[in-house]
Order: structure tokens, then sequence, then C-alpha cells
């Protein structure tokens, strides 16, 4: 299957957002990335970093 298949799986019929990011194994992958048994998926939003100091 692909990184799409574990996300309809863990979500049902809910779409994937459009800026979600994927990692397979701990490196990024696309929702058409192979998975096999045994990866680790993980989906998460994009994030950005830095505190506002003042």
């Amino acid at each position: 299957g692909t990184a799409a298949d574990v996300w309809h799986l863990a979500a049902g019929d809910e779409p994937a957002p459009g800026n979600l990011l994927v990692a397979i194994n701990m490196e990024y992958a696309t929702m058409q990335s192979p998975v096999k048994d045994g990866d680790e998926v993980a989906f998460f939003p994009p994030v950005t970093g830095g505190a506002n100091e003042g």
C-alpha cells in the first residue's frame, strides 16, 4: 500500500489536508510513497519555529 492507504485506515473518509506532511521511518515522504509491513508512518501539519521575544 501507500501512505495514503494508511491515512484512510486511520481517518476513514476524512480527506487529508492539502498541506499535510508525511514521514515514513522518520524520512519525509509523499502520500504516494510505498509502505511496507513494519514501517512507521507519521502524519503532521507543517510547523514554523522560533520564538517571538520582545
